[in-house]
């Protein structure tokens, strides 16, 4: 009887070790697996990682480069209207310049005629008086 129920305790040791051992063997195996996938995944990560880096750093040398391009194109269009301004004001000073050179040269002219008048006058009246004195000392000379 003993016999029987240690071969029995045996029998399931045995099997329960057996069990236990191709648990374990699954078990193991399983954990295999979910490390290889896990590694695969993480490589997959990885590699996905490095091309959205990748596609971010093509997408911000475009982005700088359509910014350096748009400051360009700003600055010469900046420097265009800076310059028709310019052009512009240096058109009105002359035009300014010109009027007042106009209106310096009309009060010139005006002074200019006014005192040839008063000379004209006072020639006028000198041969007037000239022209009374001889017409009075030919007159005496006559009587």
């Amino acid at each position: 009887h003993e016999d029987q129920i240690q071969k029995m305790k045996d029998s399931l040791l045995g099997e329960s070790a057996g069990s236990m051992s191709r648990q374990l063997q699954q078990l193991q195996t399983q954990l295999e697996d979910v490390r290889d996938r896990s590694t695969e995944g993480i490589r997959s990560s990885a590699t996905n990682l490095s091309n959205l880096e990748a596609g971010i750093e093509t997408w911000r040398q475009r982005v700088d480069k359509v910014l350096l391009e748009s400051e360009q194109r700003l600055n010469q269009e900046v420097e265009r209207r800076l310059q028709m301004s310019q052009d512009r004001l240096a058109a009105e000073l002359k035009s300014v310049m010109t009027m007042s050179e106009a209106e310096n040269l009309r009060k010139k002219m005006e002074q200019s005629a006014a005192q040839d008048m008063r000379q004209l006058t006072t020639q006028v009246s000198q041969l007037e008086s000239a022209f009374a004195q001889n017409h009075e000392s030919v007159g005496s000379n006559v009587s």
